[in-house]
Parts: C-alpha cells; structure tokens; sequence
C-alpha cells in the first residue's frame, strides 16, 4: 500500500557563523567539514585558506634538518643536515661517512651532535660550528687505542684516607684527556682494571669492578685517576703491565678513551645531553656541561646520572618537556623529574599508551602532543588525552613540528591515500588539513618554521595562493575545497536547500565554485563567485525529495568565508507500508 505525502509546512533559515574543522565520523555538527585540504582557523571563526609553503632549496635524500648557528644570514639558503651518507653545514660538505640509520641532530654549546642507530648499534659523533672547530666531523668516544699500558696503584681504600691510581704509556694524556673527564678502560688481562658499562639491568656488576674513572691529573706521560664502582666505593688498580700483542693479524693492547653509552636518540635538557637506550633499560644523561662525559659519578651536582628502568620494551626516544623530560616507549611514559643527580627521580610509569614515532612529540605552549597507536594524544603530565578521534585515522608514522602556535603534523598512512599533513589550532581545538609533505624533519630559524622532505626544504606558510610566486600545479582545478558533513537538518521529512546565502571577501584573481549534492549523489556545479569586495552572495538550489545533503567550495587564490545561510525547505515523507 502507497500512502499519501504528508505535507507540512517547512521554510527554515539556518546561519553558520562560526566554522568548525574537519570531522570525519558520523558524530559531527553542521559547522564542521567531512573534507578539506588547505583550509585554516587563521582568521578563526571564519573560514580562510592556509598559507602554502615556499620552496627554499633542493638536497637529495635527507635524513635529518637543523638550524645552522652563528649565521649571519636571515633566512635559510643552504642545508645544514644529514643527506645521504654525509654531513653539510650552510651547504659545505664535511669529511665522514655517516653511518645508516635513524639519525637524530641536537645543538650542545657549539656542537651539533649526530645519534644515528640503525638497529643494533648507536654512533655518536660531532660538528664543532664554533670559531675553533676545525670543520670536521669526529667521533664522540676518543682517546688512545691499542697501546702497551702500565696500571698502578699505591694505598688501601679500607684503610687509608687516600689512594694512588695511575695509568703510565708513551704518550702524553694531555693529548687526548683533561682533568675531570670519565673515561673508560679496556684491554687488561685483570678484568678489574677494565671499566664495565651499564647498559642492561641485568648486568651482574661485582663490587670489585669500576664504573666509573675520573681523570684527577694529568702528567705527561702518566695519567692519574680516581675509580668508584657500583656504589660509589673507592677502587684500585692491580698492578699491571699490559703490552700490545698480534691477535688474527691485528695488533691488541689497552684501549683509554672517553665512552658513550650505546643511545637511540638523544635530546638537550638544563645542560646535559640525554639519551635512551634502545633496549629500554636506561636513561642515561651527561655530565653537567660536557656532552662527552657520561660516567662522572663523584657525588656533585654536575655529575652524569644514569636510572634503570624496569618497564617491557624498548625506548622510542626522550624530549625536553617544559622544566623536566619525558622518555616514551610504544606502550609506557615515563617523567624525568628534577635537575641535578641527587634528586632526578622517575615517579611516573604511565601504562597503556606511549609514542610510536619519537618525531611527532613536539611541544606547543604547555601541552606535549605525539602519535601513539590509536592517534594523536595531548599530554600535560597526568594522563594523556586521546586528541584526533575527529581525524577517524590512525597511522603509522609521523613527523611533527610548531609553529609556536599549531601543531603540524605529517602523517604516514597505511596506505598512500592516508598519508597527510595536519593542522591543530590548540587553543580552538580544531584539526584542517594541508597539502601532504612526507616530512622528515623541522627546524625554527628565527620567526620562520622549515619543514624538510626528502629532496626539499620548504619555508611552512610563506606565500598566499594569490602571490607571484606562487605556482599552481597544472592538474589542480583548485587551491583549497571543504566539503560540509552530512545534513539530515534533525526531521525525517523529505528535504533540501532552495538557497545558500555566503558572506564573503573574495580577492581579486579569486574565485570560488559553490557545489550541492542530494543523498549522496554527484556534486553538481551551481555557480561561481567572482571577487566583489565583501559581498553577500545568494545562489539559487533546487533539491527534489532529499533526505539529506551536502554543499562544497572549490576555491582558486584567497578569499574569507564570514557566514553561511541555507535557507530550507521540507515536504513530507515517502514511504510504503508493509
């Protein structure tokens, strides 16, 4: 049976005024969008498009960015980086093969320090940028190698107020040591006059073994120590004499140099270089000062400092958060309070949730945000507040940066079409999307924000879509579009917009198309609004038995959305009985 149209009366007049962001899930309002690419909160709460990016230059196979110091230039004209298997500083290339890895570049007082780990083992080097930094990439751990070496000690650590420690060779430990530096000793026949290295918890460290030897003087050819082990106890050598031997072909002997335990990834906090091991047991940070120096542990203040960590799993990476550090691992967090060895402490061992890709940590104002598995999160010290279920999206992989204002974030989808670049306005809390860069790093230089690819570097928002250099890409019939969400418009009567009314400001050289689509079907063309200073634009539509719809701009060069009217209309409803 057929029943009649129920007719009821129905012109309704609805006014956006203030535009959401995007929202892909079925729980939206009417303010939001569904789909958009270049769109932004910038003049919020209108609706504006974003500021495109500026080409600054071209580097093939880039793995790591940062800022050049002590230049003289205002903006960013050559690379300063890891590409490839070399480092290049404003452009120049420096001697040593990087090794392949993931690679993480941090600034220490005139030193960019090079982490890379490539999933076994972590080098570390350096770039001295300063005036007397000879303009080469060295080695962190440096030092004497294979060498005949006499180890000798004087006194009873039980019984006498002091002891004598020192290490004699035919060389000159000025050289290569300094008074105060820790370094690290291998090679001997007695293994107690070798030094351990922390680096798993499950390491049975006797108390008769040191971990740590602090240069106390060094003279000419004798170089005088200071030796602790576990628990902060006085040691002392067993008298030795250790000559250099022909082991497989390769002279052996004693090995003294400056150790760097084996890290991930590293950051700068309060003076000290941080770092995390990869197998998620330690966290390790250096001397006060001294990025060299990890195992200076005399009971002051600008010792090193170490802490084991009883979590499962490995380490992403560490970040700098406000006044104190957050290590991450995939399913755990932890917070690294305090600023000197005495009271570091790591209260904290939020479980559950955790950061897949130590990139996308960035912190904006007081707020850290990171991906984890099931999105993006926001943290503030408690626990972290899941941020992106609007993006209904998770991904795999992201880099993520700021511009003291948004959090940018590039997003690796599990497949191509759900990779893309995002955009929070953190104090409207709205997410747009952007032109997709597959991000692999980001610096600040002075007021500007540079996102790095592969193979570019790019200034972020440096050019409006109506500026000269700006280049439109010849397959693009649009600079920006927005898509709305699904309109039921809260009745089950058949209906559909009979006008849109926009308020807008379209720039010269400007134009936005206006789209309409009924339950679902083809966006159909309904006119083209053409710059008139700030107008108020009526497009007539026509919907026959919709039960819902959705509208679309298209829009070339820049423009502001100020409000949108759709004036409706429903009819009654359809339906067969049964």
């Amino acid at each position: 049976m057929k029943y009649d149209l129920i007719r009821t009366k129905g012109n309704v007049k609805e006014q956006i005024v203030s535009f959401g962001g995007l929202n892909r899930t079925d729980n939206t309002e009417k303010n939001e969008f569904s789909y958009m690419v270049n769109l932004s909160s910038d003049k919020y709460p209108f609706l504006t498009p974003s500021r495109t990016v500026r080409e600054v230059l071209q580097q093939e196979n880039i793995r790591a960015v940062i800022a050049p110091q002590y230049s003289s230039n205002a903006e960013i004209a050559s690379f300063t980086g890891v590409a490839g298997n070399k480092f290049y500083y404003e452009g120049a290339q420096k001697a040593m093969t990087i090794p392949d890895g993931d690679v993480t570049l941090a600034d220490f007082n005139g030193r960019i320090i090079i982490c890379v780990y490539d999933g076994n083992k972590s080098y570390m080097l350096y770039y001295d940028y300063t005036a007397a930094g000879d303009g080469t990439v060295k080695k962190m751990e440096q030092g004497v190698y294979d060498i005949t070496c006499t180890a000798y000690s004087s006194g009873n650590p039980k019984d006498d107020f002091s002891v004598t420690n020192y290490l004699q060779a035919s060389v000159d430990w000025s050289d290569y040591f300094k008074e105060g530096d820790s370094i690290f000793i291998e090679g001997f026949k007695n293994i107690e006059n070798n030094t351990v290295q922390l680096d798993s918890r499950y390491q049975d460290v006797s108390p008769t073994r040191a971990i740590s030897c602090i240069v106390e003087k060094v003279d000419g050819n004798k170089l005088y120590l200071q030796m602790y082990n576990r628990s902060g106890s006085v040691l002392v050598f067993k008298n030795e004499t250790r000559n250099k031997e022909i082991v497989d072909g390769k002279e052996v002997g004693v090995k003294i140099y400056t150790k760097i335990p084996t890290m991930n990834h590293v950051c700068i906090h309060n003076n000290r270089l941080w770092g995390t091991n990869p197998n998620g047991e330690y966290i390790y940070a250096s001397k006060q000062g001294d990025c060299f120096n990890f195992n200076t542990f005399q009971g002051l203040a600008n010792d090193s400092f170490y802490a084991e960590i009883g979590t499962a799993g490995g380490f992403v990476g560490i970040v700098s958060f406000r006044d104190n550090l957050v290590a991450f691992k995939r399913d755990y967090i932890h917070h690294v309070y305090g600023d000197k060895p005495a009271n570091f402490t790591i209260p904290k061992q939020l479980e559950g949730c955790g950061c897949i890709d130590i990139r996308s940590a960035a912190q904006v104002g007081t707020t850290m945000y990171f991906l984890g598995y099931d999105g993006i999160y926001a943290y503030v010290g408690g626990q972290p507040t899941l941020i992106s279920k609007k993006l209904d999206r998770k991904y795999k992989s992201a880099a993520a940066m700021t511009d003291g204002h948004k959090y940018i974030i590039s997003c690796k989808g599990y497949t191509p079409e759900e990779s893309e670049l995002l955009v929070l306005d953190t104090e409207h809390g709205l997410w747009h999307r952007e032109s997709y860069i597959d991000a692999v790093g980001s610096f600040r230089w002075h007021d500007k924000l540079y996102i790095a690819s592969s193979d570019t570097v790019y200034e972020y928002g440096a050019l409006s879509f109506n500026d000269s250099e700006y280049k439109r890409e010849e397959e693009k019939e649009y600079d920006w579009a927005c898509e709305s969400v699904i309109i039921h418009d809260d009745t089950f009567d058949n209906k559909g917009m009979t006008e849109l009314w926009i308020r807008a400001k379209i720039d010269e050289g400007s134009e936005i198309k206006v789209l309409t689509s009924e339950d679902g079907g083809d966006f159909l063309t309904r006119t083209v609004l053409k710059p008139q200073g700030l107008k108020v634009y009526r497009i007539p539509i026509r919907f026959i038995n919709g039960e819902f719809y959705q509208y679309r701009l298209e829009g070339i060069g820049n423009a502001v959305i100020y409000s949108i009217e759709r004036v409706l209309s429903s009819g009654g409803r359809q339906y067969r009985g049964i």
